[in-house]
Protein backbone atom coordinates (compact mmCIF):
# COMPACT_ATOMS: atom_id res chain seq x y z
CA UNK A 1 0.00 0.00 0.00
CA UNK A 2 2.78 2.43 0.87
CA UNK A 3 4.59 1.62 -2.39
CA UNK A 4 1.42 2.66 -4.23
CA UNK A 5 1.34 5.89 -2.22
CA UNK A 6 4.98 6.61 -3.11
CA UNK A 7 4.27 6.00 -6.82
CA UNK A 8 1.30 8.37 -6.69
CA UNK A 9 3.37 11.03 -4.93
CA UNK A 10 6.13 10.76 -7.56
CA UNK A 11 3.62 11.09 -10.39
CA UNK A 12 2.02 14.13 -8.77
CA UNK A 13 5.47 15.71 -8.54
CA UNK A 14 5.99 14.91 -12.22
CA UNK A 15 2.62 16.51 -13.00
CA UNK A 16 3.60 19.70 -11.20
CA UNK A 17 6.96 19.78 -13.00
CA UNK A 18 5.23 19.26 -16.35
CA UNK A 19 2.78 22.08 -15.71
CA UNK A 20 5.63 24.45 -14.92
CA UNK A 21 7.83 23.25 -17.80
CA UNK A 22 9.34 25.22 -20.66
CA UNK A 23 7.61 23.33 -23.48
CA UNK A 24 4.92 25.01 -25.54
CA UNK A 25 1.41 25.09 -24.17
CA UNK A 26 0.12 22.26 -26.39
CA UNK A 27 2.96 19.91 -25.50
CA UNK A 28 2.56 20.69 -21.79
CA UNK A 29 -1.22 20.27 -21.98
CA UNK A 30 -0.93 16.84 -23.60
CA UNK A 31 1.70 15.79 -21.07
CA UNK A 32 -0.57 16.95 -18.24
CA UNK A 33 -3.49 14.93 -19.62
CA UNK A 34 -1.32 11.83 -20.00
CA UNK A 35 0.07 12.23 -16.48
CA UNK A 36 -3.40 12.89 -15.04
CA UNK A 37 -4.60 9.58 -16.49
CA UNK A 38 -1.68 7.86 -14.74
CA UNK A 39 -2.58 9.64 -11.49
CA UNK A 40 -6.16 8.34 -11.74
CA UNK A 41 -4.93 4.78 -12.29
CA UNK A 42 -2.48 4.99 -9.41
CA UNK A 43 -5.12 6.44 -7.08
CA UNK A 44 -7.42 3.53 -7.88
CA UNK A 45 -4.55 1.07 -7.30
CA UNK A 46 -3.82 2.71 -3.93
CA UNK A 47 -7.49 2.52 -2.95
CA UNK A 48 -7.59 -1.15 -4.01
CA UNK A 49 -4.50 -1.92 -1.92
CA UNK A 50 -6.04 -0.10 1.03
CA UNK A 51 -9.21 -2.11 0.53
CA UNK A 52 -7.26 -5.34 0.78
CA UNK A 53 -5.41 -4.05 3.84
CA UNK A 54 -8.73 -3.10 5.45
CA UNK A 55 -9.46 -6.81 5.77
CA UNK A 56 -6.77 -6.84 8.49
CA UNK A 57 -6.88 -3.31 9.95
CA UNK A 58 -9.50 -0.65 10.61
CA UNK A 59 -10.11 1.76 7.74
CA UNK A 60 -9.62 4.80 9.97
CA UNK A 61 -6.18 3.47 11.02
CA UNK A 62 -5.17 2.87 7.40
CA UNK A 63 -6.35 6.34 6.42
CA UNK A 64 -4.32 7.81 9.29
CA UNK A 65 -1.26 5.88 8.07
CA UNK A 66 -1.77 7.46 4.64
CA UNK A 67 -2.30 10.89 6.22
CA UNK A 68 -5.75 11.15 4.69
CA UNK A 69 -9.36 11.07 5.79
CA UNK A 70 -11.17 7.73 5.64
CA UNK A 71 -13.57 9.17 3.03
CA UNK A 72 -10.63 10.13 0.81
CA UNK A 73 -9.16 6.64 0.92
CA UNK A 74 -12.47 4.78 1.01
CA UNK A 75 -14.97 7.01 -0.81
CA UNK A 76 -18.64 6.22 -0.21
CA UNK A 77 -20.08 4.02 -2.92
CA UNK A 78 -22.28 6.05 -5.25
CA UNK A 79 -25.51 4.63 -6.60
CA UNK A 80 -25.23 6.84 -9.67
CA UNK A 81 -22.55 6.87 -12.30
CA UNK A 82 -20.86 10.01 -13.51
CA UNK A 83 -19.23 10.66 -16.84
CA UNK A 84 -15.58 11.38 -16.14
CA UNK A 85 -14.50 10.96 -19.74
CA UNK A 86 -12.02 13.57 -20.90
CA UNK A 87 -13.02 15.31 -24.09
CA UNK A 88 -10.82 17.10 -26.55
CA UNK A 89 -11.64 20.64 -27.61
CA UNK A 90 -13.07 19.29 -30.86
CA UNK A 91 -15.44 16.98 -29.00
CA UNK A 92 -16.45 19.57 -26.42
CA UNK A 93 -16.73 22.41 -28.92
CA UNK A 94 -14.44 25.37 -29.28
CA UNK A 95 -15.20 28.44 -27.18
Amino acid sequence: MFDRQDELDQTLTQLADTAAGDANVFTRAQAIIDTAETVAQQLEALRAAAGVASEHRAKRDLARDLQASPNAVFPPQSTTTSDTTMHSIDEAGAA
